[in-house]
This record gives C-alpha cells, sequence and structure tokens, in this order.
C-alpha cells in the first residue's frame, strides 16, 4: 500500500480502535512440531531456555537424541508437504521443476546464496516479473504476491515455489511466496488476521538442506492497520515461538509494516533475543513510513558479504537483496 493511502485509511479507522479485538487465524504448532522433527538440536540453551529448564532435563536429553536420529533418517527425504490445522487453516502449496535444479542430497549448491526480499504490490505495476527475472537470486521471498504470478515466474526461472495464501483481492489470491532453487525438505505457513479489515496475513516456512546443512527461511508479511501492537505483536510472537525451537542458520525477512518506533523496538527485541544480525543495504534506501525502514533482513549464522536496495518504480517497496556466506562454525 502505497504512503499516502497508508495515513488516509488510518485516519478513516482511527475510531475503530477502541473496540478492536485482535485475533489469531491460526497458530505455529504444528510448524513449530515438524521442524522440530527434522533439525538436531545440539547448541547451548540461551537465556530464555535456561528458565524454563527443570528436573526433567534427562527426558528432554532423550527427546533430543530421538529428533538428531529423525533427522539423519529425514535429510534425505523427498520434499514434503505441511499445512496449519484447524477449520480455517490455509493450505501451503508448494511447486517445482519436475527435475531439480539442486537437490538437497547432492551438495551442487555454491555457499554464497543470493537473496532477494520485495512486496510486489500485488505485481499491479508492469515490469516487476522482468526485475525478478533479471535479478536471478537463489532465494526470492516475495510479499503481496499472487499465485499465478509467482507460479509463473517459478516456471520460467526453473525454480521452486512455496506460497503461504493470506487475503483474497480483486487479482486474485494473495500471499506470501518463496522461490527457491534448492528442493524444500518441509514447507508449513500460518496466518493472522488485521483487526480492522478482518484479512489474513501469512507468515511462511520453508527448511532446506544445503551442502549438508539446514537453511530456514522465514517469509513475513506483517499486520498494518492497527494502531495498538497488540495483533501486529501476536504475530511477531508465532515467529519467536519457532526461532526457539530452530537454533541453525536462518534467515527471517519480510515486510514487517514497522512504521512505528514501538513496533521497531520490539522487532530489535526479538532479533536481540534470538541471536539474530541485522543486514543493512549500502545505500539503505528501503522504503520508509513515518521515517521508519518497513522492510527487513535479519540473518543467523550466516556472513553478509554484500547487501544493496533496489530501488524500482514497479511496486510502492524497493526491493532489499543481498549475498549471504554459509559459515562452517556451526554444524546443523
Amino acid at each position: 500500500m502505497r504512503c499516502t493511502d497508508f495515513a488516509t485509511f488510518t485516519l478513516i479507522l482511527f475510531a475503530l480502535s477502541a473496540n478492536a479485538e485482535p485475533h489469531i487465524f491460526n497458530s505455529a504448532d504444528e510448524c513449530v512440531a515438524q521442524i522440530e522433527r527434522l533439525t538436531p538440536r545440539s547448541r547451548s540453551p540461551s537465556n530464555f531456555e535456561a528458565l524454563h529448564l527443570d528436573s526433567n532435563s534427562n527426558s528432554d536429553a532423550d527427546a533430543d537424541a530421538d529428533a538428531d536420529a529423525d533427522a539423519d533418517a529425514d535429510a534425505d527425504a523427498e520434499p514434503s508437504l505441511n499445512w496449519t490445522s484447524g477449520a480455517d487453516a490455509a493450505i501451503t502449496t508448494q511447486s517445482g521443476p519436475s527435475t531439480p535444479p539442486n537437490s538437497p542430497s547432492i551438495k551442487t549448491v555454491d555457499r554464497a546464496l543470493s537473496v532477494l526480499v520485495w512486496n510486489t504490490y500485488k505485481f499491479q505495476i508492469p515490469g516487476a516479473i522482468d526485475l525478478i527475472s533479471e535479478n536471478k537470486s537463489d532465494l526470492i521471498l516475495l510479499q503481496e504476491s499472487v499465485s499465478n504470478s509467482h507460479e509463473s515466474l517459478a516456471s520460467r526461472l526453473n525454480m521452486y515455489a512455496q506460497f503461504g495464501p493470506g487475503y483474497l483481492s480483486s487479482v486474485g489470491q494473495t500471499g506470501v511466496a518463496t522461490l527457491s532453487k534448492f528442493a524444500p525438505l518441509t514447507v508449513c505457513s500460518w496466518q493472522h488476521e488485521e483487526p480492522w479489515l478482518k484479512s489474513p496475513k501469512a507468515t511462511l516456512v520453508s527448511l532446506y538442506r544445503i551442502e549438508g546443512h539446514h537453511l530456514l527461511t522465514i517469509n513475513v508479511h506483517s499486520i498494518n492497520f492497527t494502531l495498538s501492537t497488540e495483533a501486529w505483536q501476536a504475530q511477531l510472537a508465532s515467529v519467536s515461538q519457532l526461532l526457539k525451537s530452530y537454533e541453525g542458520r536462518l534467515i527471517l525477512a519480510g515486510d514487517f509494516n514497522t512504521w512505528s518506533n514501538e513496533r521497531l523496538a520490539l522487532l530489535e527485541q526479538l532479533r536481540l533475543e534470538h541471536a539474530l544480525s541485522t543486514v543493512v543495504p549500502t545505500p539503505d534506501q528501503r522504503t520508509r513510513v513515518f521515517g521508519n525502514t518497513l522492510d527487513h533482513l535479519l540473518v543467523r549464522g550466516l556472513k553478509v558479504d554484500k547487501s544493496s536496495t533496489l530501488v524500482t518504480e514497479s511496486s510502492d517497496h524497493n526491493a532489499v537483496m543481498a549475498t549471504l556466506i554459509m559459515s562452517d562454525s556451526n554444524s546443523l
């Protein structure tokens, strides 16, 4: 949404905020369970985890050993489809080329990973598809994507496409999409509902195995139209829940709609709590509202080689690009 539209809409809906009740459309529980099953836990507990350790630590160690065994067995498994549970569950779709460009069981992917993060404005402005095609990134994390557009892109680029549906619009089913040059081991998504608009915003999670190491991507399109942070923070808390269960390399990125200082502070708190690093483009020309950056790229277990902003008229957001280097210091 354009900045001027956002300001107008906020003023119109201001009076509704007092009675707005946040509603979680789905939960991350199933996704957390799946990621825990597929990935080992070998790092020392963080401070927030240590607070919950009790006399059952021996049984926890046994469970971790079982998880390690499961992870070894699943390392070369075929990619699986997963979806969130519940009557209103949003099915996460996944598609890819019939012949994988890089199978997760074959170590052919370079350690350098090129990443593109972009809110596409539902591909409503000409040039968006061409911009993505010309970029040729290894991982493409899109917000306000449209199902037929990202599927067309994946086919054109011979990439795997994972999609977490959000809200229906006049242009079709929107949501968050992650395109990758390697097949995911598992995919899951969940939704949170905009308090005023009652439309869902999606979080999409994909787990890969690259050169023998796990890489988790979390693609987020955050709640926007609410003056309080309660509903926005609930969506961020579901991401935090997943981060507590996974200790390996990861990319957390998307349009977080951090147009207020309070939202930025909460995102920074999440970053510190889970030992994430912020990737700041040079020069930093990310889209801003009320002076605050909306789009973010955070990483763990990855070194930043370079990052830049792609200034474009093909969306109301500029794109963030980065080249990330996989580190050997963490064997997860």
